[in-house]
């Protein structure tokens, strides 16, 4: 959470926040008006599109579905080993003091 907030920090308009309740539960009590959600193939679109559905039908929150084409290549798996191996250059720079912070703190 902390290196996403420290991603958005300079993003008007756009907070991170961590929640064990449904996603659209958490928009409606915070006053969001939409979803935005980035698709790597087929295979997500269609999990997103009954994601946007769901959302719909029980907060009347509609979804924007990104599809870019550089988001195939991305891996949480793949980040996960990159960062572990001391190499932060697929982090956004605005993160990488955080990430640091919290590999070290790992490491203690």
């Amino acid at each position: 959470l902390e290196i996403v907030r420290a991603t958005i920090k300079d993003k008007k308009g756009v907070r991170a926040l961590y929640s064990t309740d449904m996603a659209v539960d958490v928009a409606i009590r915070e006053g969001a008006e939409v979803f935005l959600r980035g698709v790597r193939g087929d295979d997500d679109r269609a999990y997103e599109e009954d994601i946007r559905q769901y959302n719909l039908t029980h907060g009347g929150i509609d979804t924007v579905i990104l599809e870019l084409d550089t988001l195939h290549t991305v891996s949480s798996t793949r980040a996960r080993e990159e960062i572990m191996a001391g190499d932060y250059r697929s982090i956004p720079v605005s993160a990488v003091l955080v990430l640091d912070k919290i590999m070290k703190d790992k490491n203690k």
